[in-house]
């Protein structure tokens, strides 16, 4: 006896609608992490970015740029702003500390503004002069 087969081999209809979605739950829980993960990198990429300018700028104090008493400001192409302060800490009879205070700020997402900065100490040259004084006042 055979028993005759009228269905097509396949997956009906509501399979169909059913893995459809199944895939739309899974794809509205991945993209947000996927989404964050985006804006973490740029984050990281745009603090990179600021370091290694005021890195830079810094190097070039006492090369480019004479290593001496004063502030100094600018703004990058790319919509960062800089400032550099250098202030003589102690004098000795053949150097001088330099305390360098540097910062560099940019416009975050949406109105707030983020900012890096950095301190450090240089040596530098001491005048003639200015040892000359400051050895008379010991």
């Amino acid at each position: 006896m055979r028993v005759a087969k009228n269905r097509q081999a396949g997956y009906s209809f509501v399979e169909v609608l059913t893995a459809f979605a199944i895939l739309s739950f899974a794809i509205a829980a991945i993209l947000p992490i996927y989404s964050n993960s985006l804006r973490a990198a740029n984050t990281v990429e745009t603090r990179t970015l600021a370091r290694l300018h005021l890195e830079s700028l810094l190097s070039e104090i006492g090369v480019s740029q004479p290593l001496a008493a004063g502030a100094y400001a600018g703004a990058l192409d790319n919509g960062m702003n800089w400032e550099i302060a250098v202030t003589p800490q102690r004098a000795a009879r053949n150097f001088t500390l330099y305390r360098i205070d540097a910062s560099i700020s940019w416009r975050a997402r949406g109105a707030s503004t983020d900012r890096l900065r950095v301190e450090t100490m240089r040596i530098g040259p001491t005048d003639i002069a200015e040892a000359s004084d400051a050895q008379d006042t010991r």
